[in-house]
């Protein structure tokens, strides 16, 4: 839809001769720049509708991979809690001692 001011404007530029009438040729000018205002509005929505798209794909992605990244640091930290050498191994000293890990962290 095109505004009322736009069209008026629109009207102005095609009255080439202004007479104020608005004659065939003046007519088939008119509807042809519509036709291309149309044109450009559809395109732009495809394109919008075209990145969002894109940008709900990479949110999911980024989703996706949190979750994996998660996982990995909580199979880490349990490899390390079940013995492997490491910055937990303290911890399970810590907690053999009786005292709360959470306290030296």
């Amino acid at each position: 839809e095109i505004p009322d001011k736009e069209l008026s404007k629109l009207l102005l530029a095609v009255d080439k001769d202004g007479s104020g009438e608005f004659e065939f040729v003046e007519f088939v000018e008119v509807v042809k720049l519509l036709l291309l205002k149309m044109r450009e509005a559809n395109q732009a929505e495809g394109t919008f509708e075209e990145m969002q798209g894109l940008v709900d794909e990479l949110q999911q992605d980024i989703q996706d991979r949190t979750l994996e990244m998660n996982q990995c640091k909580r199979r880490v930290y349990d490899m390390r809690k079940g013995g492997a050498l490491g910055p937990l191994a303290m911890e399970d000293k810590i907690e053999e001692l009786g005292a709360d890990v959470e306290m030296f962290k």
